[in-house]
């Protein structure tokens, strides 16, 4: 990985940790184009645990649960 490319991901990494980077704040869509994140506020950690589809961006869908 190029050393730009590695001081942005330490600078995020010290930042989530510090908590003053939240890498799950809205607006977030799924891959289908549902909102579940408005604008300007942060998953919580209990949403998180839900999280049961693939955000914009990611192809596929998620494999049933049986």
């Amino acid at each position: 990985m190029p050393p730009d490319v590695q001081a942005l991901v330490k600078k995020a990494e010290s930042e989530i940790a510090a908590g003053t980077l939240h890498p799950f704040t809205g607006p977030m869509k799924t891959n289908d184009g549902k909102e579940v994140l408005a604008a300007g506020k942060t998953m919580t950690d209990a949403e998180l645990s839900k999280m049961d589809y693939y955000v914009e961006g990611v192809v596929g869908k998620l494999p049933a649960s049986k």
